[in-house]
């Protein structure tokens, strides 16, 4: 690190509390490291903003009880011939529902999350990609939350294969099954984006609103659909996203797993890295694990020793980050446009979608 990234011990300490509890004062913060001033905390948040290291804090929204149909989390692990890799990143960016595309770094492989209210769906559209011999997908789907552990910046870089298997008792990765009694506005559902992926700054809000997209909406309206998103029950967490170093500087991965007991895949997830300087956020789909990783970059070669030393885990795939920039990187927040305001469900455009696919796809043919 240069010497204005340096991060100081009482900025660590910093770090580990707000990354264990978004919610404390900034006076119970202060008081805690042993900052003179309140106004300190805000100021080295900031500094540690501007370094990439924290984000947020951003809320897990249960979009399930949202509507009164559910929602599915669909990831899809797909490889294609490099060549086709901008058709491939059109077509994924034109289904509605992509909520992040990961680009790995062979470049022959996107890893995509979507959400919808139901998973065939976006099995049917991929199958209609792999009809026309563009690619070949692995997906698996589910209704679970995603789990996040944030860097003990006191702790060891790599993780301790020994502990993997250590009693604990895993959180539950289910949403609860609420159904406030609610309906839902656009306007609503624009700031439970917001809430999910940007801000919780009313005047944040209301300024993007107006500069971005010509819509002016007063202070109390934004103020009211908030209030309103809170006192539901539907915010499941608020918390940092915290990086162990400056976002470039680490190694970014998402790891597969499989277990033949789900028990133990379930005890592995938790476990790794817990008390290490990285970043991890984890969830399931059936008998598959996945974990989001931002560690130092000396764990890339590390990681299949980790696991391969690991009885009753297998490794389905490692794959690393690119880059931490550029046009084949994408992530939003959920799509409001597949909720139906008037009927209060989630729905998906499939036959316009399916069209908007094979006319890609047609296109791509002609020009050949």
């Amino acid at each position: 690190m240069t010497k204005k990234e340096k991060i100081s011990r009482k900025e660590k300490q910093l770090l580990n509390i707000i990354g264990r509890d978004s919610q404390l004062s900034h006076k119970y913060i202060a008081s805690t490291i042993g900052y003179k001033r309140e106004n300190t905390i805000p100021k080295r948040i900031k500094k540690l903003r501007e370094l990439d290291i924290v984000r947020g804090p951003y809320c897990d929204i249960n979009l399930g009880a949202v509507g009164k149909n559910q929602i599915y989390n669909i990831y899809a692990d797909i490889a294609y011939s490099p060549e086709d890799r901008d058709l491939l990143f059109t077509i994924l960016k034109s289904i509605p529902g992509t909520r992040w595309i990961f680009p790995v770094q062979q470049e022959d492989r996107f890893f995509v999350q979507f959400q919808c209210n139901h998973y065939s769906i976006i099995g049917k559209l991929l199958k209609i990609v792999a009809q026309n011999h563009l690619i070949t997908y692995r997906m698996k789907a589910s209704k679970n939350r995603w789990i996040i552990m944030n860097p003990n910046f006191f702790g060891p870089p790599l993780p301790d294969t020994r502990t993997l298997f250590a009693h604990c008792t895993p959180p539950d990765l289910s949403y609860p099954r609420i159904h406030p009694d609610i309906k839902w506005t656009t306007t609503d559902l624009t700031c439970m984006q917001y809430l999910q992926v940007e801000t919780d700054s009313i005047n944040r809000i209301r300024n993007i609103e107006y500069k971005v997209y010509g819509n002016f909406w007063t202070y109390s309206q934004i103020q009211y659909s908030i209030r309103k998103i809170k006192n539901s029950g539907i915010i499941q967490s608020k918390e940092y996203h915290i990086s162990p170093y400056p976002r470039n500087k680490c190694c970014t991965f998402i790891l597969v797993l499989q277990a033949n007991q789900r028990k133990t895949l379930f005890r592995v997830l938790n476990n790794f890295g817990r008390g290490c300087r990285l970043h991890k956020s984890y969830t399931m789909a059936g008998d598959t694990g996945f974990l989001f990783c931002w560690a130092a970059t000396e764990i890339m070669p590390e990681i299949i020793t980790i696991f391969d030393a690991v009885e009753g885990i297998t490794i389905k795939g490692v794959y690393y980050l690119r880059t931490h920039t550029g046009k084949y990187l994408y992530g939003q927040s959920f799509d409001p446009e597949l909720f139906n305001a008037a009927n209060q469900r989630w729905e998906f455009p499939y036959t316009r979608v399916k069209k908007e696919i094979k006319e890609i796809i047609e296109e791509r043919t002609d020009k050949n």
